[in-house]
């Protein structure tokens, strides 16, 4: 099925010197079939599921969380993220005495929280976790977040950089 929409402007155009008038016309036509569709939801067996919740909790490395503290709602917000169309952040985070996560940031403040960021049209397995997923801590100390956002994602790229004289790179 096919859908085509056109939108058509008309203008009449006159100066202050002139009597003459034009008037100009303009069809905008949009093909419903060319705009893009929307990402299939990925399928995964619930042997699969349950094996992408351990590897998250591998990665999920936060202060003072012990293997008890994990719980069915967080397990259920990490099989939303996979089974989700939309969902490209998983923020997992100590609240209070129990364990939350959340798909995107955390909706209370924290102090720290473990985060996992993909994307959505990506299908995740245990084996490619590491490829299509990136990972990392966050705290509540600015001066932290910065020096990490300068190791991990600046310092990379600048020391991959060739075209730098070797004085600079080894500073």
């Amino acid at each position: 099925m096919s859908t085509r929409t056109t939108i058509t402007n008309t203008s009449t155009l006159s100066t202050p010197r002139s009597s003459s008038h034009s008037e100009e016309e303009v069809s905008i036509v949009v093909d419903a079939e060319a705009e893009a569709e929307e990402p299939a939801v990925p399928f995964y067996t619930d042997e699969q599921l349950e094996l992408l919740v351990r590897e998250v909790k591998h990665y999920a490395t936060l202060t003072d969380v012990q293997n008890d503290v994990w719980n069915v709602n967080v397990e259920n917000v990490i099989k939303d993220y996979f089974l989700s169309k939309s969902a490209w952040v998983l923020s997992i985070y100590p609240d209070d005495v129990t364990l939350a996560a959340a798909l995107g940031p955390p909706t209370v403040p924290v102090k720290y929280l473990i985060y996992f960021v993909k994307d959505p049209t990506d299908v995740i397995t245990p084996e490619n976790f590491c490829e299509f997923v990136t990972f990392g801590t966050a705290t509540d100390s600015i001066e932290g977040a910065m020096l990490d956002v300068l190791q991990y994602v600046y310092s990379p790229r600048y020391f991959m950089n060739t075209s730098w004289p070797n004085g600079i790179l080894y500073v």
